[in-house]
């Protein structure tokens, strides 16, 4: 009798502690589901956290002020793959983003965020609204270099990929950064292009912008104002003028001829000059106006070029000119 009575006791005394237990749980469940503690009521329910790890799909919903948002795990379509809502502002149909993860093998794997689409199990883009269009942003990592790629894209209302933007790894420690798409592209660059690397494009230095056409047909650059990052002025004759690939100099009186000593000069350069009487100011002397023919005579490359004169102006003044370099 007094085991059948202790057993009672201690069964009685169990049933009270679970059930105390459980009221705690039920209102820190409760106070979960209307918000994080002290978080305003902005928080994902506890109980929606539980029934999430039940039911198919899994969908979290949270309330803030201004409405109601809901995550959801969309079932076997990827590896992973997040759908969020916000449905107390979307129209009919919704217009969800889509956070995927998706292993294309087992040495290659990718992150991608996509508004107003998902990927279905084929890995293709399924729009939620299909009136709007909709862009990524993605990030695919694997073990070779090549498939080691960021970028984002923009799609038009008919679902058409009307631009593209991507940085590719293209080496240790180099890559390769391309935009467009099949159609026609604008870049607009607000900014300077600065190159701090080794790279070369076509054989020209690096830092030089390359446009190029297709095979038969040269790009055309176009611009309100060219100029060159360093310009020559010597008016003292013998003109050294460092690395300039433009510039002015003269031809002393009495002379004809003129070196003009800069590196930029090249066995294929195309050398332009200009007899210019109007370059006084910035030379610091008195130009000559009478006007002769002049030419380049010589070069040697990466170091100089020979003006030559086809006369001794009249008046004792020094002919001035100007040259620029093409390649």
């Amino acid at each position: 009798m007094n085991r059948v009575r202790a057993l009672l006791i201690s069964f009685l005394g169990a049933a009270v502690l679970m059930a105390a237990l459980s009221y705690d749980a039920v209102l820190w469940a409760q106070d979960f589901a209307a918000g994080f503690p002290g978080g305003g009521g902005r928080g994902i329910g506890l109980l929606n956290a539980l029934y999430c790890q039940l039911a198919s799909p899994c969908v979290l919903t949270g309330d803030n002020a201004s409405g109601t948002g809901t995550l959801r795990i969309r079932p076997s379509d990827e590896d992973t793959q997040l759908v969020l809502c916000e449905a107390s502002n979307n129209a009919s149909p919704e217009m969800c983003s889509a956070i995927t993860h998706l292993n294309a093998s087992a040495t290659v794997s990718g992150v991608n965020t996509i508004a107003n689409a998902y990927l279905d199990s084929s890995s293709n883009y399924v729009r939620y609204n299909t009136s709007a269009g909709y862009s990524t942003f993605y990030a695919n990592s694997s073990t070779t270099n090549a498939s080691n790629t960021t970028g984002m894209a923009v799609y038009s209302t008919n679902a058409t990929l009307s631009g593209l933007v991507s940085l590719t790894v293209s080496g240790a420690g180099t890559s390769t950064f391309a935009t467009g798409t099949l159609g026609t592209v604008t870049n607009d660059f607000r900014g300077p292009i600065l190159n701090g690397g080794s790279a070369t494009c076509g054989g020209v230095n690096a830092g030089d912008v390359c446009l190029n056409e297709g095979t038969t047909t040269n790009g055309r650059a176009t611009a309100l104002l060219l100029g060159t990052v360093t310009n020559c002025s010597d008016g003292a004759g013998a003109a050294a003028c460092s690395a300039a690939p433009a510039g002015s100099v003269v031809v002393d009186d009495g002379a004809t001829t003129v070196v003009v000593s800069t590196t930029a000069v090249t066995a294929n350069s195309q050398i332009q000059l200009t007899y210019d009487s109007s370059l006084g100011t910035k030379l610091g002397v008195t130009c000559n106006t009478n006007y002769v023919d002049q030419w380049v005579s010589a070069r040697t490359a990466a170091t100089s070029f020979t003006i030559t004169l086809s006369a001794d102006p009249a008046t004792a003044n020094p002919a001035c000119l100007s040259y620029s370099i093409l390649n």
